[in-house]
């Protein structure tokens, strides 16, 4: 009687070659794929976080008129508005904040911007805080940070950590050499942009018109 043999299975146990690059792709796609997730999520909370600050500083800014006339302005002289913006980063520091010391020391007095000195009543008035996480004291621990010190002088800083841009000019300006787009003051962070050609495109701005 003839024994009958079973086919032997060649396959031997584990993953081929192929099988390990499928199973590695694809957790690689996961990955990035969490990956970009996450960025997206950390971006529209600071985005948000952005928004608010914005909001508190415009409070400040009404207060600021209510108490002196009208709003903090920008010092005169030439310049794009990216330029006045950013010089205004730190005219709203120090107007809001009420810190007299160290960079925010020139106050409404001889040395401030020409233009916002005649603006305040008495010098006790720009020791006001009109916003609060900006207080040199109580705002110092602030997260994230709203302020940065550069080259002698505070600049307000958004929740990306990038300088906020802040423009007002005087309500007596012809409309053809105004810079302003609101008749009021124009408020605005460049948000997420990483290139040049973002902030030419003003996409991912952040503004209050």
């Amino acid at each position: 009687m003839k024994s009958v043999s079973l086919p032997q299975n060649t396959r031997q146990n584990g993953f081929t070659l192929l099988e390990l690059l499928i199973v590695m792709g694809i957790m690689i796609f996961l990955a990035g794929a969490i990956v970009a997730g996450i960025a997206a999520v950390n971006r529209n909370t600071t985005e948000n976080q952005t928004q608010l600050f914005m909001a508190e500083l415009d409070r400040g800014l009404e207060a600021f008129k209510l108490d002196n006339g009208s709003y903090p302005l920008n010092p005169p002289g030439d310049g794009n508005r990216d330029t006045k913006g950013l010089e205004g980063s730190s005219v709203l520091y120090l107007y809001l904040s009420g810190d007299r010391s160290s960079g925010g020391s020139s106050g409404a007095g001889s040395d401030a911007p020409n233009g916002i000195a005649d603006q305040v009543e008495d010098e006790e008035s720009t020791t006001e805080i009109y916003v609060s996480e900006l207080a040199h004291v109580e705002g110092s621990n602030a997260n994230p940070p709203r302020s940065i010190f550069v080259n002698g002088q505070y600049l307000v800083v958004d929740a990306f950590g990038n300088p906020l841009r802040y423009l007002a000019e005087a309500p007596n300006i012809s409309p053809e050499d105004r810079k302003t787009i609101n008749p009021t003051f124009d408020l605005w962070s460049q948000g997420a942009s990483e290139s040049q050609e973002d902030i030419e495109s003003e996409d991912k701005f952040i503004t209050n018109w």
